[in-house]
């Protein structure tokens, strides 16, 4: 035990620079504005530049005030149509597929893509039942 100790002491003596340079960025953007950016980003089609992010949050793990990462409000932004209506639902599809045809490799295109599937199921669906009660099909017309 006391040999994993020492190695453990001495890994952090010998990158602390690179440990303490982490540790001492706060977090200076709101959500809302990184959101915000994001979503303007797909708007104008800047394909680039949200490669160039999803890159970066990738690598720096970084965190916004209050203690939200940035990759998940990255994936938030770009996944949820603004409008939250049919038509908003549509319009990020084909965003989202002109990013993927623009960037044929890019996984935040076809994750963004992924999870924008995902919540248009769920508008979907709505908020009623599913229609399941012990094992049965039951329908609210009766």
């Amino acid at each position: 035990m006391d040999v994993v100790l020492k190695a453990v002491h001495d890994y952090g003596r010998n990158n602390s620079n690179r440990v303490a340079s982490r540790v001492s960025e706060k977090p200076v953007e709101t959500y809302e504005h990184y959101y915000a950016h994001i979503t303007d980003l797909l708007v104008q089609e800047d394909f680039a530049q949200l490669e160039k992010i999803a890159q970066q949050n990738r690598v720096e793990k970084g965190l916004l005030l209050g203690g939200r990462w940035k990759s998940y409000e990255f994936f938030a932004a770009t996944a949820y149509p603004s409008s939250g209506d049919e038509p908003g639902y549509g319009t990020r599809i084909e965003l989202l597929k002109k990013w993927i045809s623009a960037y044929p490799d890019s996984s935040a295109a076809r994750i963004s893509l992924a999870e924008l599937y995902i919540n248009y199921a769920f508008f979907a669906r709505g908020d009623g039942g599913a229609g399941i009660y012990h094992g049965t099909l039951w329908s609210r017309s009766w």
